[in-house]
């Protein structure tokens, strides 16, 4: 069963693998590691196990990390806010910057020992993740405790029984509500936005905070329906080619997560926006503010 699976975007096509593994890991996978998983036989593209990590990548090549067999987990000694937990399940509030599992050690999956309460795990050696974020993403981001609860909610995703909110800060001036459509990777997906409040940006034009919703779960699919859409997401380094920013990382947080419990009823989970996001705006709006009486002056005299 494969831990982790990526496909190959049009941005990367031609690269070498080992160039391009790294990248859609968000830089959390080595080259040792990546040579590590081919001696190993766990590295696959397009179904066929990988020999070398110099081929050549197409567009939607399909490469998957599958799992080593049966170990003993890994455990990183680090605090993740919590934001929910009972006998099913634990819920986090991931910070930017942590991988959701994976071969890195530094994983949110690593830190379960010291964020939630393991006993007892019906089924299961440790919490396992129902979804993931991207490492570059932070917010919700959900585990089940239990075999039953994994394959429960598991479903609900399946049956798109499951809405996610999302906070982002797009370039361009983004009309007040929206939604792109566009099938991604071969398959239905869709998102829909409305507009929180609008700056000027020297850098960007303008910068836009949205509120996205999404009922489908493909990979990148905010970032990549924002960047057809025109307005790719502020700190996107791969579907932001226009307008690189490299200071405060990638702006797109997961707010909430709306599902049901197997218990029955409907759980909703929620993780506050991080401050970057107000102190990014008012810094974009105090320097298109400076520049414009810096001209206002300038032409007076």
């Amino acid at each position: 069963m494969p831990l982790q699976e990526f496909r190959v975007p049009e941005a990367l096509a031609g690269h070498r693998l080992r160039k391009v593994l790294p990248v859609l890991m968000e830089k959390q996978l080595s080259r040792g590691q990546i040579r590590h998983c081919i001696e190993t036989g766990r590295l696959t593209v397009n179904e066929a196990t990988v020999v070398s990590s110099g081929r050549t990548m197409l567009k939607d090549d399909v490469i998957k990390i599958m799992e080593s067999g049966t170990m003993a987990p890994k455990q990183f000694r680090a605090n993740i806010p919590t934001v929910y937990e009972d006998q099913d399940l634990v819920v986090f509030d991931k910070p930017a910057g942590w991988i959701t599992a994976g071969n890195g050690f530094r994983t949110v999956e690593n830190t379960l020992t010291w964020n939630t309460s393991q006993d007892p795990l019906t089924g299961l050696n440790r919490a396992r993740h129902i979804h993931r974020l991207d490492a570059a993403t932070s917010g919700v981001l959900m585990f089940a405790k239990t075999s039953a609860a994994l394959e429960w909610h598991h479903r609900m995703f399946r049956e798109h029984c499951v809405q996610k909110e999302y906070h982002a800060l797009c370039t361009g001036y983004v009309v007040s509500s929206g939604q792109c459509k566009a099938a991604l990777d071969g398959k239905e997906a869709q998102t829909s936005w409305r507009v929180i409040t609008r700056v000027p940006s020297v850098r960007f034009g303008h910068v836009s905070h949205l509120l996205l919703t999404t009922q489908t779960g493909r990979t990148h699919q905010v970032r990549r329906h924002m960047s057809i859409a025109g307005h790719p997401l502020v700190g996107d380094i791969h579907y932001n080619v226009r307008h690189r920013y490299p200071g405060k990382g990638l702006f797109l947080h997961a707010s909430s997560v709306k599902t049901r419990h197997r218990g029955g009823g409907a759980l909703v989970l929620h993780a506050a926006l991080p401050d970057k996001y107000c102190a990014f705006l008012k810094r974009e709006e105090r320097q298109w503010n400076r520049l414009a009486g810096s001209s206002n002056s300038t032409s007076k005299a």
